[in-house]
């Protein structure tokens, strides 16, 4: 790997817990009646919960320690999924907070995994430049045809599927 790209695996920790910490204090929920209301203020312990969940990430993507990213990620997501739940159940809308604070969350398990943020088969086909590759050419074909009929025995052009004196299929040797 290129010594000058960032390690995919540290840039999805280091991001998720931003974005986790970031999203305690956005706001997740409220109505006109309540107004904007932040993880921190619809639920202290949770939020603060949170706050160290993103921390304690952040430290272990520093230090390149992964495994522990199951736990604070995991974690993360069920913490982040009360707001959403509670939304349903008492059908109070939800706010941009949410969307940041579930997709730091989800990225921290994403880094724990080391699962792709691209599919493989995206960045294969994008190769290593990030632009796709023309396809190559196919190897020429050999001629497996049979220099002459089978059936009549008059001579065969390369390339037929049918002699041109009987009109009989070619019959070439690979699929007799």
């Amino acid at each position: 790997m290129d010594e000058r790209r960032i390690d995919e695996r540290k840039l999805k920790g280091a991001g998720g817990a931003l974005l986790l910490f970031i999203g305690t204090f956005l706001p997740v929920s409220g109505s006109w009646f309540t107004g904007d209301l932040s993880y921190l203020r619809l639920w202290t312990g949770p939020g603060a919960i949170l706050i160290l969940l993103a921390l304690v990430s952040g430290i272990s993507v520093l230090a390149e320690s992964y495994k522990p990213l199951w736990i604070t990620g995991v974690l993360a997501v069920g913490f982040t999924g009360l707001p959403f739940f509670g939304a349903l159940v008492q059908s109070i809308p939800l706010k941009y907070g949410w969307i940041v604070l579930f997709s730091g969350a989800v990225l921290i398990v994403s880094a724990a995994g080391n699962f792709p943020l691209v599919p493989y088969q995206v960045r294969r086909a994008l190769g290593q430049g990030g632009v796709l590759e023309p396809p190559k050419p196919s190897p020429p074909l050999t001629d497996t045809k049979p220099a002459h009929c089978t059936e009549c025995g008059a001579k065969l052009e390369a390339g037929t599927r049918f002699c041109a004196d009987c009109g009989s299929k070619v019959i070439t040797p690979e699929h007799s």
